[in-house]
């Protein structure tokens, strides 16, 4: 939900926009899932997660280039899972806007700092099960 809004979301689109904290699921080196709490943010059709470069989430990311993130808010959420980019800040005006717009989600926290990120994962959400009892009927 969007802050001081008490409307449920509409669709799979809102409820990730509204989402704050997730979780990414990555391949591991040994084939094994590694999945990690994050940030998120949904930005022109894709959950970007934005970490340092050297994070396990980020190679695993550049080797197996797939994934998965799960937002929630009780029982309720939506899984998406696609191909997943790295994005970093040679990428210029892009990576800029998609930081600043990170930057303004998260605003209201106390410590604006970045925690020495230095790059985007891009995951476009090729597949989309939202779950739960209000968000069942949301899928496209």
């Amino acid at each position: 939900m969007t802050p001081g809004s008490s409307a449920e979301p509409t669709s799979w689109r809102q409820f990730l926009t509204d989402a704050r904290i997730g979780v990414i699921a990555t391949v591991g080196e040994d084939g094994q899932p590694h999945a990690v709490p994050v940030d998120l943010l949904f930005f022109e059709g894709c959950v970007y997660v934005w970490c340092k470069r050297s994070s396990r989430k980020a190679k695993n990311a550049q080797q197996h280039g797939i994934a998965a993130v799960v937002a929630y808010r009780g029982n309720s959420g939506v899984m998406v899972r696609g191909p997943i980019t790295a994005i970093g800040e040679e990428a210029g005006v892009h990576y800029g806007t998609i930081k600043k717009a990170f930057q303004l989600k998260f605003s209201d926290r106390s410590d604006p700092e970045d925690y020495g990120n230095d790059c985007l994962l891009r995951l476009l959400p090729e597949v989309r099960i939202p779950f739960g009892p209000r968000l069942v009927l949301l899928r496209d």
